[in-house]
């Protein structure tokens, strides 16, 4: 009984990431890169990087939402939600903006994965990392094994 509010929980948050990404997409190009180390070890923070690069034709707003989450099975460990410019600040790239202060490219932005989800992994198994650009239609799953 205990795992059904769980599951009902993960299944509306689907549900809701699945409604914004057909609400917010709009053809907008762009591309995320992840270099992701498909196996970790417990007690460690996740290594790899998350690379958003902005296409010389974007023209993509700061506020533009990106979501990164960590899951164990049904799990939730760790979901982080911030915009473009949030993350664009954090790879401490200058950015590349237009008179109206969008995103526009070419530009690269990277961060480290341990910055987005500090989480170190305490237990051996597998995880799912997924990072989400719901503006361009863009979803990143990968799945980690914990040693």
């Amino acid at each position: 009984m205990e795992k059904r509010p769980l599951i009902i929980t993960f299944c509306a948050i689907i549900l809701v990431l699945a409604i914004a990404f057909m609400l917010l997409s709009n053809g907008t190009t762009g591309n995320v890169v992840s270099e992701i180390h498909e196996s970790a070890y417990l007690n460690q923070p996740l290594a790899g990087t998350f690379k958003i690069t902005v296409e010389q034709t974007d023209n993509l707003p700061p506020s533009t939402p990106l979501f990164v989450a960590l899951f164990r099975g049904n799990k939730e460990i760790n979901v982080q939600t911030m915009t473009l410019g949030e993350f664009a600040k954090m790879s401490g790239t200058p950015p590349v903006l237009d008179a109206s202060n969008n995103y526009v490219g070419p530009a690269t932005y990277e961060v480290p994965i341990a910055k987005l989800i500090p989480d170190k992994l305490t237990e051996s198994g597998e995880y799912e990392l997924i990072f989400g650009l719901p503006k361009i239609d863009l979803l990143i799953k990968k799945v980690i094994t914990v040693q």
